[in-house]
């Protein structure tokens, strides 16, 4: 599966081979089957007689950064514990999502 972002997501140097990044990468924006990976084709050919080319398969894997808080579902929450429960007993799970 290869995965396009926008046309100008990377830039080559033609002397060089130089692959550089042009904007910032968000893991979280990335579709879900990617699997956190942009895949993409580099096709590089010399100008000489015969025109010589080569093709290699681009994998550029977008690593996570701690960018977004974790959520909550509701802004408040009610518990009801009776009284004489034991010290560090389990009364109740709390669930966020994280971005």
């Amino acid at each position: 599966m290869f995965l396009f972002l926008r046309k100008d997501s990377f830039t080559i140097d033609a002397d060089t081979g130089i692959l550089k990044v042009v904007h910032a990468l968000d893991r979280e924006a990335l579709p879900p089957n990617v699997n956190d990976t942009i895949t993409f084709l580099v096709n590089a050919q010399d100008h000489g007689v015969p025109l010589l080319e080569s093709t290699v398969l681009v994998h550029v894997v977008v690593d996570d950064e701690n960018d977004n808080a974790p959520v909550f579902d509701t802004p408040s929450v009610i518990i009801n514990i009776t009284e004489n429960t034991p010290i560090f007993q389990l009364t109740n799970i709390f669930e966020s999502k994280v971005f």
